[in-house]
């Protein structure tokens, strides 16, 4: 058995490229979900069931996995379209990686490859601000809006909560310490930053 197929799981296809999962991954899928649905949605927004917390949770952690895959398809796709073979996207505990079959010889290409992901993730971090406004989570269902990085007002944003709470403790002469919500937080400020 080769090394790749002892450490990744093969999950479906795109578009000709093969979805592969690391076993790190796992680990970063649990503790995000775990974040979300123990410490950041019930702290951020209490009075709902465990229930909601954990189904929001799962959610937010599949939507937040889905853009990286769709931003790493998108370079596969741009350099496929290219003559720049991409059979493969690993998804591992620190994001993932499209597996170019070799280095573009065209810095024309390159660009185009390298450029693709970042503007897909633009596009999609549009979409996911729209999809509260769209469906009306906004007003009705504020703890769904936060799974799409809106709320009420930017004080209301995980990362704005993040830079703030890291800047008090700095001012008390404290370190910020990472807890079940500041996983939380970060988790939903790195998918918006990915996407």
């Amino acid at each position: 058995m080769d090394r790749k197929s002892r450490q990744e799981f093969d999950l479906f296809k795109i578009a000709g490229v093969q979805i592969a999962i690391d076993y790190s991954w796992l680990v970063i899928f649990v503790l995000v979900l775990w974040s979300l649905s123990a410490g950041y949605f019930p702290e951020v927004h209490p009075g709902y069931p465990t229930s909601e917390y954990w189904t929001v949770g799962i959610v937010g952690t599949f939507l937040f996995f889905a853009s990286i895959v769709i931003h790493e398809l998108s370079h596969a796709i741009v350099g496929n379209s290219l003559g720049q073979p991409v059979k493969r996207i690993s998804l591992f505990i620190f994001g993932g990686m499209a597996h170019l079959g070799h280095e573009p010889t065209d810095a024309n290409a390159e660009l185009k490859i390298a450029a693709a992901g970042p503007l897909t993730s633009f596009v999609l971090g549009v979409f996911f601000f729209w999809i509260p406004a769209l469906f009306g989570f906004r007003h009705g269902h504020p703890m769904w809006a936060s799974v799409f990085g809106t709320s009420w007002s930017a004080q209301d944003t995980p990362a704005w909560r993040c830079s703030t709470a890291s800047s008090m403790a700095r001012r008390a002469g404290s370190r910020p310490t990472l807890s079940r919500r500041g996983l939380g937080e970060a988790a939903l400020s790195a998918r918006a930053w990915i996407s």
